[in-house]
């Protein structure tokens, strides 16, 4: 029994990923007059939240290991909390750019609760359809949260969107600080943070480069050539 309240006590962090990964409807879009306004569907901002998220799961889940994943992870809401807040108060676009990245942090949300799971559930079978329950919540709340959004905004204004998600972080805060295990690698050396930052700073150069190559006809060749070489120096620096 404590084993499935602890694989529940996950479902809310991961389902506060997927809608923070899927809350990119503009602002203009709804009933009620907004405050901002910002060009559909708000490229910028997926583009923005997705590099983030990229970033904080390369060293994160790690981090976790050696500190502590439910540490980790109650930092990570936390923090996506503030991300939520920030963004449902933004008076002009950069506010609201500022705190899509603060929730670009919940990119490691699920696979740190599955690590989590792991670590507390040891039996194969067991750890298995305690999995599929946490992943067809994830699932069933994929298609929901379109419409939920869909109606929050048309209704209440964009912000609401990001008040729910606020919630659901806190909800999220309470049932991991109450529920979950603190768990660690079974090794926990220093963290490489000269790695992670070699690392990090290679994927988002490749990143970008790939999103400018993605224009053709329009990109910029040379700063496509200038951030495959600085990814490729980075990778070199990260590997030895």
């Amino acid at each position: 029994m404590k084993s499935l309240h602890t694989a529940f006590s996950f479902a809310p962090p991961s389902i506060l990923s997927l809608t923070i990964y899927r809350s990119n409807k503009s602002p203009k879009q709804g009933g009620r007059a907004e405050a901002l306004t910002i060009p559909p569907p708000c490229p910028l901002s997926l583009h923005i939240l997705l590099s983030v998220g990229l970033l904080f799961s390369l060293f994160l889940p790690r981090l976790g290991d050696l500190i502590g994943r439910k540490k980790v992870l109650l930092g990570i809401l936390v923090l996506t909390a503030l991300g939520c807040v920030v963004s449902a108060l933004a008076v002009n676009v950069p506010v609201l750019m500022i705190g899509r990245v603060i929730q670009g942090v919940a990119g490691p949300i699920v696979p740190m609760t599955l690590i989590m799971l792991h670590a507390k559930v040891t039996e194969d079978k067991k750890y298995a359809k305690l999995m599929a329950i946490l992943t067809s919540v994830n699932g069933g709340i994929g298609g929901v949260d379109a419409i939920l959004g869909g109606w929050l905004a048309g209704t209440f204004g964009f912000r609401s969107v990001f008040w729910v998600m606020v919630g659901v972080a806190v909800l999220a805060i309470v049932l991991v600080f109450v529920y979950a295990e603190e768990s660690t690698a079974s090794e926990t050396p220093k963290m490489d943070w000269v790695g992670v930052v070699s690392l990090a700073a290679a994927f988002l150069a490749a990143y970008l480069a790939i999103n400018e190559i993605q224009k053709l006809g329009s990109a910029n060749w040379a700063l496509v050539a200038v951030e495959i070489v600085i990814a490729a120096v980075l990778f070199v620096v990260f590997w030895n």
